[in-house]
């Protein structure tokens, strides 16, 4: 009940144009609430920016109806990852270089992704990506 009465009169602060600067390890309600975020690690400043700015990712997903067997070769020749469930077939590409690859793989094969999608970061991901640290199991 006071975790959520806090982020109440904090989103009340916040439509009301006031700043407030908070410290907190629940990263839930950091999303939740803050408009900007800064990582610090010893003192030290490591990442800061917005939430969107933050979680932006350079990966993307391109997801595609079955593929021939042929084109799954190819593209297991590559770094990209590929998931395969039902009739559906996403493609994980780490970074722009790998989607061109991926993309010209498919138009080869007269194939065209029904969508793609950017790869987005949770602010716990971003977290331990600044101190350098693997997550926590």
């Amino acid at each position: 009940m006071g975790r959520k009465e806090f982020r109440d009169i904090l989103l009340a602060l916040k439509q009301r144009g006031k700043t407030i600067f908070i410290s907190s390890h629940i990263l839930s309600e950091v999303e939740s609430v803050c408009d900007r975020v800064a990582i610090l690690q010893k003192g030290e400043l490591k990442k800061v920016g917005t939430l969107q700015e933050l979680s932006s990712a350079q990966g993307s997903r391109l997801v595609c109806p079955r593929l021939p067997g042929a084109v799954m070769d190819a593209l297991a020749a590559t770094s990209a990852e590929i998931f395969m469930v039902k009739d559906q077939v996403t493609i994980k590409c780490a970074d722009a270089g790998m989607r061109q690859l991926v993309e010209k793989i498919l138009q080869e094969h007269g194939i065209k992704p029904e969508r793609a999608e950017a790869e987005v970061q949770s602010l716990e991901d971003i977290f331990f990506s600044a101190i350098e640290a693997p997550p926590r199991l």
